[in-house]
């Protein structure tokens, strides 16, 4: 989470950023590119050789730009929008399954089930990650033949999620 010593040693010497936690907490995906292009350019001048990458999709996409740059092995656990693994880096490696593959077998149940649902409601955040899992998962439930009667993206800055429960009543999916 960043803090510490370790972190302190890592990062001494260098041009100061915020701690992980603090970075990830204001969502900006400009600010992700920033410490990704400044992380990248100052561990090449100290000849780093391989990268364990960040936790988020937003965070993994700045530091993948850095690794194909510099020519480094970066191994992440936390990004797995296919955005990361469609633009053919050859130096960005991840341990979780690509979104694309989150709900296939959520979806492949759903047909199994009796009665069928017919109808369902999809919602996300509105960041890169969740932008892009919604795409996906639409294509999925689409090609298994049901009804997508919402699908509603909400900002996480806002606690308030009264709309969205009013538009899921409204629509009475079977499934969300």
């Amino acid at each position: 989470d960043g803090g510490g010593p370790a972190y302190s040693a890592i990062t001494g010497g260098l041009t100061p950023q915020p701690s992980p936690m603090a970075f990830g907490a204001t969502w900006s995906t400009d600010a992700a590119h920033a410490v990704g292009r400044i992380a990248g350019d100052e561990l090449s001048t100290l000849g780093i050789n391989f990268l364990l990458g960040p936790f988020s999709s937003n965070a993994v996409l700045a530091g993948a730009a850095a690794a194909e740059k510099y020519q480094v092995p970066m191994v992440q656990g936390g990004g797995a929008s296919s955005q990361i693994f469609e633009r053919g880096y050859k130096y960005v490696f991840g341990t979780l399954p690509v979104s694309t593959d989150y709900f296939r077998s959520t979806i492949a149940m759903l047909e199994q089930l009796t009665p069928k649902a017919k109808t369902v409601g999809l919602v996300s955040g509105d960041d890169s990650f969740d932008r892009t899992l919604s795409k996906e998962t639409s294509e999925l439930v689409k090609k298994a033949g049901l009804e997508i009667v919402l699908d509603q993206q909400y900002s996480e800055r806002s606690p308030n999620f009264f709309n969205i429960l009013t538009l899921i009543k409204g629509r009475a999916p079977d499934v969300i």
